[in-house]
């Protein structure tokens, strides 16, 4: 929680920190479900552009994503 107080002084605007807030949320998230945070961003921002569905979205969420092969290798 500090380091979010400290960057929440950066935050210009309402919607930067509403913005900041969802962002830190997805990365504790993914460390709650033993995910590393970096490795589990990379994965969304390359599939999220691929979903069509409410189901295609559901498979992102850190409990329910399967890593490519190429991203367990890396790992």
């Amino acid at each position: 929680l500090v380091m979010a107080r400290k960057n929440f002084l950066f935050a210009d605007t309402v919607a930067g920190a509403h913005a900041l807030c969802l962002h830190l949320s997805i990365i504790r998230t993914a460390i709650v479900n033993g995910l590393d945070p970096y490795q589990y961003l990379l994965e969304l921002f390359n599939r999220i552009p691929y979903c069509k569905t409410v189901e295609d979205y559901e498979g992102l969420l850190p409990w329910n994503i399967n890593f490519t092969s190429k991203a367990k290798a890396a790992a």
